[in-house]
């Protein structure tokens, strides 16, 4: 939620500091998921987020140490 609204995070824990970065939080790989989904045709990017969707639940279901670590 901090990267995708560029909500500072301390301020989601704690209510102390600003609601918002000034600068957005973005990671390698959010840059890159970013400009591949970008090139992707309308149907593509709706089957993508349908994907990120299910990847999210998923998340949710199981704890970290659950889960295979990417190698």
């Amino acid at each position: 939620m901090c990267q995708l609204f560029n909500v500072n995070p301390v301020w989601l824990h704690t209510g102390n500091g600003k609601i918002f970065l000034d600068e957005p939080i973005y990671n390698e790989n959010l840059k890159e998921a970013i400009n591949i989904f970008s090139q992707l045709r309308p149907e593509f990017q709706a089957y993508a987020l349908e994907q990120i969707r299910n990847l999210v639940e998923l998340q949710e279901k199981y704890p970290p140490d659950t889960m295979i670590a990417n190698k």
